[in-house]
């Protein structure tokens, strides 16, 4: 006779007993109680980890958009939409093992180009979404959001997935009206980014000695002559940004204290439409070309400019016409 221990359960009692002969054993090794609270216990952890990043503001709800895309977690997405349209999208997540888009290319920063705000309870929002690769800047991404509040939450309702795809190209050999067009509205945002003195308000003033007006900081990712420089190449040659540079300082519109840049404390602004101007002509000779462009003005005029570029070995097509021109 072979004996054989073995353990059942039954009405939820466990026992032990022994088999006698050929009777084959029956196990059942479930803790149905403790299966149970094994998954609530997961169900609260998520609950909280949700109800902690879920923003309280319209714009923080965008902001935290933008960068679930940029660390390409769906998690996170997930979390902040709409809860009654959550079941209709949990599949494709899944599918994507929850992980938005690829390794390249990237979200680096964005702006809100567009905001209505429907109702106090809805915000519609057109956002430019600035990708880059290992090249560069690739161009502009457009994408339309509809935030939502319910309690004191703000979800996302709507949205336009993010693709990861613009209308440039600026490595093609080819330069093409898009990739032009996309370079010249993107200086444009550019050079008056740095004419406001960068990112954040008010900024603080000083007097340097012997000057006859009052200079501000430039912000923080502005602020050196490299990070100055770094900013205008993922648009304009290298050769263009440091000729530009150094005209800027040779006219004091920047100078250097401390290490840190600074600018004379003044307000501008400009009715040139570059977002919308439209190319006449494009010559192309070998890596240069010659765009000629049409821009509008004000509401019935429009200004006819000739801007170069170059197709720079590492990183595609530039700009090589002074920003202060692209206005």
């Amino acid at each position: 006779m072979r004996k054989s221990l073995f353990t059942v359960t039954t009405a939820g009692v466990l026992f032990t007993g022994l088999v006698v002969g050929s009777v084959m054993p029956s196990y059942t090794w479930a803790n149905t109680s403790s299966f149970e609270k094994k998954e609530q216990d997961e169900h609260n952890r998520i609950k909280m980890l949700e109800n902690f990043v879920q923003p309280t503001s319209a714009d923080s709800a965008i902001d935290l958009f933008v960068k679930s895309y940029q660390h390409r977690n769906g998690a996170v997405l997930f979390s902040i939409l709409n809860p009654g349209t959550r079941e209709s999208s949990l599949q494709e997540f899944n599918q994507s093992n929850w992980v938005l888009g690829g390794s390249s290319p990237w979200i680096k920063s964005y702006y809100i180009s567009k905001k209505d705000e429907k109702s106090g309870d809805v915000n519609e929002y057109q956002l430019k979404l600035l990708e880059y690769s290992s090249t560069g800047y690739m161009g502009k991404e457009t994408v339309n959001v509809t935030v939502k509040k319910q309690g004191d939450k703000w979800f996302i309702d709507k949205y336009t997935p993010v693709t990861f795809r613009t209308d440039m190209n600026v490595v093609s050999e080819i330069l093409t009206n898009e990739t032009a067009l996309g370079l010249v509205a993107e200086a444009q945002r550019r050079y008056w980014y740095i004419s406001a003195g960068g990112s954040g308000s008010p900024f603080s003033r000083f007097k340097p000695i012997g000057a006859e007006y009052d200079y501000r900081w430039l912000s923080e990712d502005i602020d050196t002559k490299e990070k100055l420089q770094h900013y205008l190449e993922d648009l304009f040659s290298t050769p263009t940004v440091t000729t530009y540079i150094s005209d800027l300082f040779a006219k004091k519109q920047i100078i250097e204290e401390v290490g840190k840049l600074a600018q004379p404390e003044a307000d501008g602004g400009s009715m040139r439409q570059w977002e919308s101007a439209k190319v006449a002509k494009l010559e192309q000779k070998g890596k240069t070309a010659k765009v000629t462009m049409v821009v509008s003005v004000g509401e019935d005029d429009s200004e006819t400019f000739e801007i170069d570029f170059v197709h720079q070995e590492k990183n595609g097509w530039k700009i090589a016409t002074t920003p202060q021109i692209i206005r």
